[in-house]
C-alpha cells in the first residue's frame, strides 16, 4: 500500500469536510466553488485508482456514498463533528469573518 496516497486521500477528504462545514454551517466560503469541485474530483479519481488506500484513508466510511454518487456533494457528510467546527471557526476567524452570531445561536440550540 501507498502511504503517500493514503495521506493524500485523508488530506482530500479533510479538505472537503472542512469546507462543507464552512459551507452549510456557517453559510460562508473561502474557496470557490470551482476549487472545491477540484478537490472533490481528485478524491473520486484517487478512490477509483487506488482502491486499497481509499479503504485505509480514515473517513473512509464516511466517504463511501460520496465517491459512489453521480453527483457528489458535501452536505450529507458529517462535517459538524466538534474538530470540524473548531477548525472551520478558526479559518474564518483567520479571514476576518464574524463567528458570533454562530456562537450565540448555538448555545441557544443546546439549552
Amino acid at each position: 500500500m501507498n502511504q503517500e496516497i493514503i495521506d493524500l486521500i485523508n488530506r482530500r477528504e479533510n479538505q472537503i469536510l472542512l469546507h462543507s462545514c464552512i459551507y452549510y454551517k456557517f453559510n460562508d466560503n473561502l474557496i470557490e466553488d470551482w476549487q472545491y469541485d477540484s478537490i472533490g474530483k481528485d478524491l473520486l479519481e484517487l478512490a477509483k485508482d487506488y482502491p486499497d488506500e481509499f479503504e485505509a484513508s480514515y473517513h473512509y466510511e464516511d466517504f463511501i456514498d460520496y465517491v459512489n454518487s453521480e453527483t457528489p456533494s458535501g452536505f450529507n457528510l458529517r462535517y459538524s463533528t466538534v474538530e470540524n467546527v473548531s477548525k472551520a471557526m478558526h479559518l474564518l476567524r483567520l479571514y476576518g469573518r464574524n463567528t458570533t452570531k454562530f456562537i450565540n445561536d448555538d448555545s441557544q440550540i443546546k439549552k
